[in-house]
């Protein structure tokens, strides 16, 4: 079994790319206009595009997964997600606010990371 720390925290950093997040949501069937459509996206309160939920979140769980498969074999089955603000579909930095606590992460994925693409669709280092 694979233990884990009281409030474990991990994160990466993540850009994000208003076409990327087009297709993304395209790509799940997510007709939301605020996913495809900047000129109603910029009249609402939002302001601009924003990336889908299952955009965001299976990018979280690539990133739970890819933190406690580290460990050992792993196999998520049970997540609970709660959206607290929207994510831009141009984003950048939304998603380093555990940045004080990535160091072992970093140290594990040694130069994993700097063979990782960087892309709109992938973390980057």
């Amino acid at each position: 079994m694979i233990r884990t720390q009281p409030h474990e925290r991990f994160s990466t950093q993540l850009s994000l790319e208003p076409d990327a997040a087009r297709a993304f949501a395209g790509a799940v069937g997510d007709t939301n206009p605020l996913h495809h459509d900047a000129e109603f996206a910029a009249a609402t309160r939002f302001g601009r595009l924003l990336a889908s939920g299952p955009q965001t979140t299976a990018h979280l769980l690539a990133l739970t997964a890819s933190h406690f498969s580290q460990r050992g074999a792993v196999l998520g089955l049970e997540f609970w997600v709660r959206f607290r603000r929207p994510i831009y579909a141009d984003a950048v930095d939304q998603w380093r606010s555990y940045e004080p606590w990535l160091g072992p992460l970093k140290d594990a994925l040694g130069n994993l990371i700097d063979r990782y693409p960087s892309n709109s669709m992938a973390p980057s280092s």
